[in-house]
Order: structure tokens, then C-alpha cells, then sequence
């Protein structure tokens, strides 16, 4: 059992292993049958059916992967924090902008305009337009 101030904790992973799987994964170079990842660790039938997709072929259990990212999302929240996920997000568009210019901005937030006006009218603008204002407002006045 390891010592981490002052709490015990489990052996975890190769640590746990028997002397013989120990010896079988050092015999291997170190790269376990289950550190494989991606496309290697799918069975044939998946690999097939991607590569005849030519690359556009998307995951079948499409809610298992969405909770899969949620729950792996909650657990980086409750370890980093939200400012965690303001910071990626701040580089991501400083290197959108390095890479494409204010120019793309422009052209992706007329794109999303359209398509919310589309949705839900042009009078939707200026309802939350006047919501912002009051929000405004009311912090203004504290």
C-alpha cells in the first residue's frame, strides 16, 4: 500500500498485477493490450465498417459517448473549476483569430443570426435585447 499524506490507498493498474502479467506487459515493451485506443481497439467488423465510410462514419452508441463526455466534463469541473474551462475557451478563440481573422467572426456570427432569426423572428432581438438592458440595470443599482 502506497503512503500519501497520511491516507492509504490502493495499488492501482500494472501495481496490482500478479508477478506473471507484470512480467507478460514488460515482455510486450510496455504497451498493454488494453492501452490501446481509438480504431486499434475496435473489433474487426467496427474497423471495417469505418473504413468502408471513408472517414465519415460516427459512433453508434451516440448517447453513451454523450454521457461518457458529461459525467468526464463534471469531473474536470469539480477538479479545475469553471475558470478552467474560460481559459481554454480564451486561447481557443485567441488561436481561431491568429489563424483565420476578425473577418471570421463576422462571417460565422451573421450565419448564427440568420439562423436564430429564421427560428425564432427578428422581434427576438430586441426581447432579449431589453432583457440584457434590465439585467444591466439591476446590477448597475446594487
Amino acid at each position: 500500500m502506497a503512503e500519501l499524506e497520511g491516507k492509504t490507498r490502493s495499488k492501482r493498474g500494472l501495481a496490482s498485477a500478479t508477478g506473471n502479467t507484470r512480467e507478460r506487459v514488460a515482455k510486450q515493451g510496455g504497451t498493454a493490450p488494453h492501452h490501446t485506443r481509438g480504431l486499434a481497439a475496435a473489433d474487426a467488423i467496427t474497423r471495417s465498417r469505418v473504413a468502408k465510410a471513408g472517414g465519415s462514419a460516427r459512433a453508434l452508441n451516440t448517447e453513451g459517448l454523450r454521457t461518457a463526455g458529461k459525467k468526464g466534463g463534471e469531473v474536470v469541473k469539480a477538479e479545475y473549476g469553471t475558470s478552467f474551462y474560460q481559459s481554454i475557451g480564451g486561447r481557443g478563440g485567441h488561436s481561431v483569430k491568429e489563424k483565420y481573422g476578425i473577418e471570421f467572426y463576422r462571417q460565422i456570427g451573421e450565419k448564427g443570426g440568420a439562423i436564430v432569426k429564421e427560428k425564432y423572428g427578428s422581434s427576438f432581438y430586441s426581447d432579449i435585447g431589453k432583457k440584457g438592458a434590465e439585467k444591466l440595470r439591476g446590477r448597475l443599482s446594487r
